[in-house]
């Protein structure tokens, strides 16, 4: 078994999706010793990608072969230099004894996911859930009026003309008068339904943008699949 025989070292660029696509088949995949795209992290950490053409072009400033039988050609030459370049740079322990077992220990983490509390989760949308019942009704008390408080437009009606609060409120680019969180620190003393709102907002934060995105993102064993990204 090649993929699974440690001693048959294995080169290449980005290793990890393909080594979790293999364990995920209940195959082994072992001795991995050199991933181009890691290599290159170490040594270019301000790097925003770490595709192989760039990697190549800034090692030899010239573009990749665009043949696929070139490629592996590509990687062993790419692989010379790096590999030279972290000796010179003191980086073989981080790179070799860390760095490169990391990817496997990731790729498994990957594959099995996290595990996650569906029930403390519901409970904790329904919690969510109660307090912005509370805060919407408060919030319609002061205001004399139910209007959607999640729209920039009727909130700043609301505000601004019907309870005539004042400040110096900046506007937007269509010059309407701004809700942004920043705008309402500003007037929050001035009438107690502004800190109602910016209570109701953070709630509907973590709701929209934590709790319910999490439970679509559950599967099997109510896990949550993750991607480790070791490049930045």
């Amino acid at each position: 078994d090649i993929l699974g025989n440690e001693k048959v070292a294995k080169i290449g660029h980005d290793i990890k999706p393909q080594m979790k696509k293999l364990l995920a088949m209940g195959l082994d995949f072992s001795g991995a010793t050199f991933d181009i795209q890691i290599a290159s992290y170490l040594l270019n950490p301000d790097f925003k990608d770490y595709d192989l053409e760039r990697i190549y072009f800034n090692e030899f400033t010239k573009d990749m072969e665009p043949s696929p039988q070139i490629r592996p050609l590509t990687i062993w030459e790419l692989r010379e230099k790096l590999e030279k370049k972290i000796k010179a740079n003191q980086l073989e322990k981080v790179f070799y004894d860390i760095e490169m077992p990391l990817m496997r220990v990731l790729a498994q983490m990957e594959m099995i996911g996290i595990k996650v509390d569906a029930q403390s989760l519901s409970d904790l949308s329904k919690m969510v859930n109660k307090e912005l019942a509370g805060l919407e009704k408060a919030i319609y008390k002061m205001a004399g009026a139910q209007f959607n408080i999640n729209s920039p437009a009727q909130l700043s009606e609301i505000l601004y003309d019907r309870l005539a609060i004042k400040g110096k409120i900046k506007r937007t680019g269509t010059g309407a008068r701004s809700t942004a969180v920043s705008e309402l620190e500003k007037i929050v003393d001035e009438h107690p339904i502004v800190a109602e709102i910016m209570k109701y907002r953070e709630y509907q934060n973590i709701k929209k943008n934590y709790i319910e995105p999490f439970t679509k993102l559950l599967y099997k064993e109510h896990r949550v699949n993750t991607t480790y990204i070791q490049t930045g």
